[in-house]
């Protein structure tokens, strides 16, 4: 018990030559797996990979189904713990047990848009739904987290799917509309997002919605709707792995640019 309790203090200070030392000890499986969580959620890359290179399980679930990934996610303040633990073979669409949240639903809720990044590159799906069938975008537009709306767009998630805020059922559009942000709401209809009456929220209604988009924003819906619904089937057909396809496709540059969202890049 000394032993473990002296390696986590090592974790806790950030000593890689404390936790050099103290891995020349023997330790259990589950002790060298709470000392990788440990590591995980303050970011401390070097420790993680002494830690996985002494046999820590990268997979271990910890209480509440926590994997190290999603501690690194909820806390790490470096990108770097993410990639490592990815490298290492950590399941990027693990859910925990409570929540049910991934680690791209964690990096869109603090805003990190190099986390949500670095985990659609290598697969992480940004459609997965917690237990309040929120998706990580849901998240990002609560919160206005702007680049990481972006990112989720540009790898294609669904921008259609709802979840509870405050009690309701609510669309990522319909909760930039009632926040009145403008930026949000442009970027969410360009990615072909649809005003829903299955999911019109109490406070604003269809005709709030034109007067929005047309007068405000200068879009006239009728056109931009078909236009952007057309892109939106090009998009999902190249799913999954939509960025990596729509790279090798040899389509004309206009086109390219069209169904990839080029616009958000501005």
């Amino acid at each position: 018990m000394q032993d473990l309790i002296s390696l986590l203090d090592a974790v806790k200070s950030g000593s890689v030559e404390e936790v050099f030392e103290c891995l020349k000890n023997p330790f259990q499986q589950n002790e060298l797996n709470a000392a990788l969580c440990w590591a995980a959620r303050l970011g401390h890359v070097r420790i993680l990979s002494l830690l996985l290179e002494h046999g820590a399980d990268v997979r271990y679930d910890s209480w509440g189904g926590i994997s190290p990934l999603l501690w690194a996610a909820i806390f790490s303040p470096d990108v770097g713990a993410v990639s490592l633990l990815i490298q290492y073979g950590s399941d990027v669409n693990h859910k925990s047990s409570k929540r049910r949240q991934t680690a791209l639903h964690a990096a869109a809720i603090r805003g990190r848009h190099d986390m949500v990044s670095v985990l659609l590159e290598v697969g992480a799906n940004p459609d997965m739904v917690d237990h309040l069938h929120k998706t990580p975008l849901l998240y990002a537009v609560q919160r206005c987290h702007v680049a990481c709306i972006k990112i989720l767009l540009q790898h294609n998630c669904d921008v259609d799917i709802s979840g509870l805020v405050n009690g309701q059922l609510t669309t990522p559009l319909i909760f930039a509309l009632v926040q009145n942000d403008l930026e949000m709401t442009k970027m969410l209809i360009f990615a072909g997002a649809r005003f829903e009456n299955l999911c019109t929220y109490q406070m604003y209604n269809i005709s709030q919605y034109y007067q929005t988009v047309e007068r405000n924003l200068n879009i006239d819906v009728r056109p931009v709707h078909l236009q952007q619904q057309c892109r939106v089937c090009l998009r999902h057909i190249l799913k999954p792995h939509f960025v990596e396809k729509l790279k090798m496709l040899p389509l004309p540059k206009p086109l390219k640019d069209y169904i990839a969202l080029s616009e958000l890049s501005l």
